[in-house]
């Protein structure tokens, strides 16, 4: 993953994801596995499928939630570090973003 704040990611082309009350659940297709997510966690895959930088969730949260930014910053490097080891984002390239949300 890079350090960039710049950092697009985009939902992996067999991720589907759907908001079920304040959770998300998402499909890995490929796999054929289900995850949960917490409000939070479904809150950045919104993110994700909007096409925003990583600098961009962070303003965003950061208005949603009272949080320390740079604690912030830090624990969603690692959650999407955690999401593109499941397989569930990647890095977008070449200025594409976003994904499908079902």
């Amino acid at each position: 993953m890079s350090d960039g704040a710049e950092t697009v990611f985009r939902l992996r082309p067999d991720v589907r994801f759907r908001r079920v009350r304040d959770e998300a659940l998402v499909l890995r297709q490929g796999d054929a596995e289900v995850l949960g997510l917490n409000e939070l966690g479904a809150r950045v895959l919104e993110l994700v499928a909007e096409g925003c930088s990583l600098a961009a969730m962070v303003d965003r949260i950061a208005a949603e939630y009272e949080v320390c930014r740079d604690r912030l910053r830090r624990d969603l490097e690692a959650f999407l570090a955690e999401l593109a080891d499941n397989r569930v984002v990647e890095v977008a390239t070449g200025g594409e973003s976003g994904g499908a949300s079902s």
